[in-house]
């Protein structure tokens, strides 16, 4: 899906485009201010869910426009679920953290063992 976004598999043409936003929840840090952007989207930095850093994700979903216009089958967009996971899964081995939507799999992934109490 991510090369497609980027026009790989398109002849130049006019596009239909379709902006998609989601929250990643990550144990990378970033600083304040800081965005990375690549060919498919950018992450800017957020705030933060307790122990979790959040990175708002921003990718531009491009998909081939017909000079007849729309009709029945014609596919415009997605729901944009498939290109975020797909790059949160890109932004994870690429940084070597931890980086997806799910917050509880975030967590369960960047929270530090509690230590038991010693019995008296």
């Amino acid at each position: 899906m991510l090369q497609i976004i980027t026009k790989k598999f398109f002849p130049p043409g006019e596009r239909y485009e379709t902006l998609h936003r989601a929250i990643f929840y990550t144990n990378y840090r970033v600083m304040r201010g800081e965005k990375i952007i690549t060919p498919v989207g950018s992450l800017l930095p957020s705030t933060g869910l307790h122990s979790l850093a959040t990175l708002t994700c921003e990718m531009l979903e491009k998909q081939e426009k017909y000079p007849d216009g729309p009709r029945p089958g014609v596919f415009i967009a997605t729901t944009g679920d498939d290109l975020l996971n797909d790059f949160a899964a890109v932004i994870s081995f690429f940084l070597n953290v931890t980086c997806t939507p799910d917050p509880a799999a975030c967590s369960t992934r960047t929270s530090t063992p509690r230590m038991a109490k010693p019995r008296r």
